[in-house]
């Protein structure tokens, strides 16, 4: 362990020992897993020459990668972060499930086989007068969540991140949901092709012992609205050009 101590103080954490000034410089973006997984298909695509790297530097390190290839990995969470700050907190990006993905979200697993688990804590912009889950903040949060397991399964031109949109939201709802309750979100993809795909999904306690709710969400696919679509990839490019300054 290391013989230092880092000091403290009611707002500021001083590092004693910073990095290097010839490691890259990161700022923390403070994103949950859930809208860094809905973006990983661009931060994959964009960020592939960085990872290479990264990844060659460990296999050539002997064992020390994590100490001798910082800067390589530097690298690559910065492209990650500009990838997910253009996607999802752009200024510009105002959308209806923002606070959603960007603070409530907490991911907790997943599986390629098709499977996606998340934690949120209900708060009261979640709530109706009476105190408990309103039954659109339901909608919202199954929709996204069976939405976002999707990229699971998901490749270039099968069920990319902006393709598909919803044709059935089928929600049973079993018991209310108080404010201030944590509940566990499990989603599964439960059959999908080049058209249709169908999700399940239900709520529960963190336990287990309680389930609040249960969905099937049917998924039509259908390309991505071009003017999105032109969005994104003019930031691809934009980004490429700027890969020498990282």
């Amino acid at each position: 362990m290391a013989a230092r101590e880092p000091q403290f103080s009611q707002h500021i954490l001083v590092d004693t020992t910073p990095m290097p000034n010839d490691i890259p410089k990161v700022q923390e973006i403070g994103a949950t897993s859930a809208p860094l997984m809905s973006a990983s298909f661009f931060i994959g695509d964009r960020c592939r020459a960085y990872n290479d790297d990264y990844m060659k530097c460990k296999a050539d390190a002997n064992g020390r990668g994590e100490l001798d290839c910082l800067k390589e990995g530097r690298k690559v969470t910065r492209c990650a972060a500009s990838v997910y700050k253009q996607l999802v907190i752009d200024k510009k990006f105002k959308g209806y499930d923002t606070k959603l993905l960007t603070q409530d979200l907490r991911f907790i697993d997943a599986d390629p086989s098709g499977s996606c688990v998340w934690e949120m804590t209900i708060d009261e912009t979640w709530c109706n007068m009476n105190g408990v889950l309103h039954g659109g903040g339901y909608g919202v949060i199954f929709d996204m969540c069976t939405a976002i397991t999707m990229q699971t399964v998901s490749r270039p031109g099968y069920w990319e991140f902006l393709a598909g949109v919803t044709r059935t939201l089928n929600i049973s709802y079993l018991k209310a949901i108080p404010l201030g309750t944590t509940i566990r979100i499990n989603c599964q993809v439960e059959q999908h092709g080049k058209t249709m795909a169908l999700i399940s999904a239900y709520i529960e306690s963190p336990d287990g012992k309680i389930k609040y709710a249960t969905v099937e969400h049917h998924k039509v696919h259908v390309p991505a609205i071009k003017e999105f679509a032109e969005r994104l990839q003019a930031l691809k490019v934009s980004k490429r050009r700027e890969r020498v300054k990282l």
